[in-house]
């Protein structure tokens, strides 16, 4: 199988196929995987998918396809990639025609995504959208979130408005990617001094018990106050673990308070400690 894009779709779809013994070849027009994420985290999935199999190309400018030999032929700039299916994972289109959005008044954005204020209210006051539609992070616990917000609004209960940068982002490929808040880029370009903490899986137990040592937990702070900006994780069950360090951030928390905070053993989390630890310099166990 050809997979074109190597957003969040395309690289869950990746581990899909090749755990199923399918080669995969997955075509990418920008320098690295998952290129929302992290630098770090694209570099470190890359060297995962490499070991699995997955045939990555990268920089490639796809031009057309057709039915072709039994299957199908890619048209690229650096040639011709032929495989029995393609599976196209370039984004999603908003579906927000022929409802009369317009002739009600609620404005959308050029790529007809509809647009909304912090509590979910569209350019009409009585009238709320929520979900894929609104655009910003497609995301099934995104939607929920803001179905609340919306809810409480129509209710006259505000009580926090949403906020797209506490949102958790999770890629169930293998290994798994998640992450909040901002890249390193991403705090630096915001005009922040930042310190940054850095812990393997490779050296935590539980991850050398279950063969999963691949991955690590990266944790971005602010240089002077400590205050987390964004942490992000690739590894074992990186989606379960970033939970934590989103609710340290939700409630404008530190590096050093997340490390404090005593993690059982043996268990996966100890890496998000170390990570927060690692921030000052403090890891113990790398």
């Amino acid at each position: 199988i050809c997979i074109i894009g190597a957003g969040a779709v395309g690289v869950e779809f990746a581990t899909f196929y090749n755990q199923l013994g399918v080669k995969v070849t997955l075509l990418e027009a920008l320098d690295r995987l998952v290129p929302l994420e992290d630098e770090d985290v694209s570099k470190e999935l890359l060297t995962a998918f490499k070991k699995a199999g997955i045939d990555c190309r990268l920089g490639v400018k796809v031009s057309g396809a057709k039915k072709a030999r039994g299957g199908v032929s890619v048209d690229t700039d650096q040639g011709e990639v032929w495989a029995n299916q393609l599976l196209v994972a370039v984004g999603r289109a908003a579906v927000s025609k022929e409802l009369g959005l317009e002739q009600a008044g609620v404005q959308l954005h050029p790529n007809g995504f509809i647009k909304v204020d912090e509590w979910m209210r569209t350019s009409v006051d009585s009238i709320h959208a929520i979900g894929d539609v609104v655009g910003g992070y497609l995301l099934a616990h995104a939607a929920s979130h803001e179905g609340i917000v919306a809810a409480e609004d129509i209710a006259g209960q505000r009580l926090a408005p949403m906020e797209q940068t506490l949102i958790t982002r999770c890629t169930y490929s293998h290994p798994q990617v998640a992450s909040v808040g901002l890249t390193e880029k991403q705090a630096k370009e915001s005009g922040h001094e930042v310190k940054v903490g850095k812990f393997p899986f490779s050296a935590i137990g539980r991850a050398q018990i279950h063969g999963e040592t691949a991955g690590f937990v990266k944790i971005v702070a602010d240089a002077k106050s400590g205050q987390l900006l964004g942490t992000h994780i690739v590894g074992a069950d990186a989606t379960e673990l970033i939970a934590e360090p989103a609710l340290t951030q939700l409630f404008q928390g530190d590096a050093w308070e997340l490390g404090r905070n005593i993690h059982p053993h043996p268990t996966l989390s100890e890496a998000v400690m170390e990570a927060a630890m690692a921030v000052d310099g403090h890891a113990i166990h790398f």
